[in-house]
């Protein structure tokens, strides 16, 4: 992929991210002072100890795998997925989230375990939140042996406060690093593949039970 099309990748990728977040602000403001007779949600100043996030997860990795004969592929987007992460929260604003998610298709699968701090705002009836997290990734192309290597994500999302138990995570997007090793079966003369990095995104929806 050259260099323009890198950019403009990235640079969509931004763009949905704030197109999203501009749509849904404004009806979740709104929807606090809609409905006077819904039940109490968590206020801002009333945070959970413990929150457990379950859902759905999308991965485009980002990058080259190769094939059995050493030639370098696209990875394809992997529509199958699943997310979960925990966080502990030691003051309203600042926790340490522990994080796992896996992703499929006929293709390979990609299981990244992940950790780090999370910063949230929290507000009446919904929380931003960012993290930046590391930790290990597993990447098994189908056809070729599972490697290991090292993962980072950097990003954020939106919950909205259902009711205290309960918040609905309407996204998190993350950008998704790694690198891994593919010495067993590409030649040296090839070093970006033998090597690769891969420039990742990540989307995720579900549940978030606060406790």
């Amino acid at each position: 992929m050259s260099l323009c099309q890198e950019a403009y990748r990235r640079s969509a990728s931004v763009a949905l991210v704030l197109a999203l977040v501009a749509i849904a602000l404004p009806s979740l403001l709104n929807a606090q002072t809609a409905a006077p007779n819904a039940p109490a949600v968590q206020s801002a100043d009333d945070f959970p100890k413990v929150e457990l996030f379950i859902g759905y997860q999308w991965l485009n990795p980002g990058g080259n795998v190769p094939d059995q004969n050493g030639n370098a592929i696209k990875a394809p987007s992997l529509a199958g997925g699943f997310g979960t992460n925990v966080a502990y929260n030691f003051t309203k604003a600042l926790a340490l989230e522990a994080n796992y998610g896996l992703n499929y298709s006929v293709h390979g699968s990609v299981n990244t375990v992940t950790v780090g701090p999370k910063l949230t705002w929290r507000g009446d009836g919904v929380d931003f939140f960012a993290h930046t997290l590391i930790g290990l990734q597993r990447l098994s192309p189908n056809g070729l042996n599972s490697v290991n290597g090292i993962a980072a994500l950097l990003g954020g999302g939106i919950d909205l406060k259902l009711w205290k138990p309960v918040s609905l995570r309407l996204f998190e997007a993350d950008f998704q690093w790694s690198h891994q090793n593919f010495a067993s079966v590409v030649p040296s003369d090839d070093p970006s593949l033998r090597r690769p990095n891969y420039d990742g995104a990540r989307l995720s929806t579900g549940i978030v039970l606060n406790f």
